[in-house]
């Protein structure tokens, strides 16, 4: 019987165009490396001409897809399910309700990572600074839209501005902050105003240590302001103000290849909204919801994404009102691998049974054969459970996969048995 079928795919693969057929050409459907694959090896780091195939590519990539076929039969999952899985070449792998729009939960991060790191670069890094005014002799700490400002770069920050003022002879008769890089904060359509700020804090210019409080920036300012106070300066703090003056301190923070990686891993909501407005203001843009959402969904188009199904409210996935595909969530995984300043995405994603929102999932038959071998964003919303990212492939390349879910039962067992059976076919995405 496997003699026939073999004779019959040689005969098949003789009438067929060898663009037909994908860049594998390894027999075997896994491969036992821990490290991340590399992104520029073969086709799949270029947008030029499919590699030859070979008779065994195409028999692991049929065994391949009867597995796929064969849990996703067996998995019991609400018809409101869309998933994919692409072949290293970008070409469909198997596929079930890939065009049905459906929430993406915090999958969306992957779109806000996508238009980040194309407008700002990993090494992009924010900046947070200190104006006096010697005309009201005010002192202003600056927002640069940092998500990642840390107390102890707050206190770096005050003893640069301490020093400046001490040799140049001035004092502050008052400290204020401004955050007005961001446009005052609103409700995005789509999100329950009980979610503030307990699953996102309204997004301003100005945090220290991430806190999520109803306003960060004034937070922020009070602990400024304490700092000040131990180390000489009492000025009272006087609020927010758009400031002037001459900037007399200025600290950089962490690279935005650290935010990203740190949205991605813990699905931090607040990172990724601040990365949603600090690309539209590099696109020359506002930092507004809308401006945001125009940067984002032109970027998209940028780059070869059909964004006619998809509907963008926000960076973090929070909206109930986004709407993406499996396909375009796929297809833009693949189109990542190939680009220059996006193809680090799969070194930031959260690794199957080891970091982040994975570190306790692929523990067990049958997912477990690719624990610590792939990569994924994970999305959950009340009734809606979603993974995408990348699966291995053979000689160190990736099938790119997405798999959307909504309409689940809002009790825990059930959010847990659905991510299971993801988890079972992504499995088998990876060839096992």
């Amino acid at each position: 019987m496997l003699r026939r079928r073999l004779a019959i795919a040689v005969v098949a693969l003789a009438l067929l165009p060898v663009s037909a057929y994908g860049a594998d050409s390894s027999t075997a459907t896994t491969d036992t490396q821990t490290a991340v694959p590399a992104t520029t090896t073969s086709t799949q780091a270029s947008a030029g001409a499919l590699p030859q195939f070979t008779i065994s590519s195409l028999v692991t990539r049929m065994s391949v897809e009867r597995l796929i076929t064969k849990r996703a039969a067996a998995l019991r999952l609400p018809s409101a399910l869309g998933e994919i899985a692409l072949n290293e070449d970008g070409s469909t792998l198997w596929a079930h309700n890939p065009e049905l729009q459906l929430m993406p939960a915090s999958t969306m991060k992957i779109v806000t990572t996508t238009v980040a790191l194309e407008h700002l670069g990993a090494n992009w890094r924010p900046h947070t600074t200190v104006r006096f005014d010697t005309a009201t002799s005010t002192l202003a700490l600056v927002g640069g839209g940092d998500p990642q400002l840390t107390k102890a770069q707050l206190t770096t920050l005050a003893r640069q501005a301490v020093d400046t003022l001490t040799a140049q002879g001035l004092t502050p008769s008052r400290i204020v902050i401004d955050d007005s890089l961001f446009p005052t904060p609103t409700l995005q359509p789509g999100v329950p105003a009980s979610w503030i700020p307990v699953e996102e804090r309204p997004v301003r210019a100005l945090v220290v240590d991430g806190q999520r409080v109803p306003d960060s920036g004034l937070a922020a300012g009070k602990v400024f302001r304490t700092i000040l106070a131990g180390m000489g300066v009492h000025a009272p703090f006087a609020g927010r103000e758009v400031s002037a003056g001459e900037t007399i301190a200025s600290i950089a923070g962490y690279t935005l290849r650290s935010a990203i990686q740190h949205m991605l891993l813990v699905s931090d909501n607040d990172t990724a909204e601040m990365l949603f407005r600090l690309s539209a203001l590099a696109s020359g843009r506002t930092a507004s919801w809308a401006d945001a959402r125009t940067t984002a969904l032109e970027t998209l188009a940028s780059l070869g994404v059909d964004t006619a199904t998809v509907r963008l409210v926000d960076g973090s996935g929070l909206s109930h009102n986004n709407r993406l595909t499996a396909a375009t969530l796929a297809q833009l995984l693949h189109l990542d691998l190939a680009r220059p300043r996006t193809a680090i995405l799969p070194t930031l994603l959260p690794r199957a049974g080891r970091t982040g929102t994975l570190w306790y999932r692929y523990t067990t038959a049958p997912s477990k054969c690719v624990r610590g071998r792939l990569y994924a964003k994970t999305g959950s919303l009340e009734q809606v459970v979603t993974l995408a990212g990348y699966a291995p492939a053979p000689q160190g390349r990736w099938r790119p996969f997405a798999i959307l879910v909504n309409g689940v039962q809002p009790n825990e067992y059930v959010r847990w048995k659905t991510r299971l059976a993801i988890d079972t076919v992504a499995a088998a995405i990876g060839g096992c």
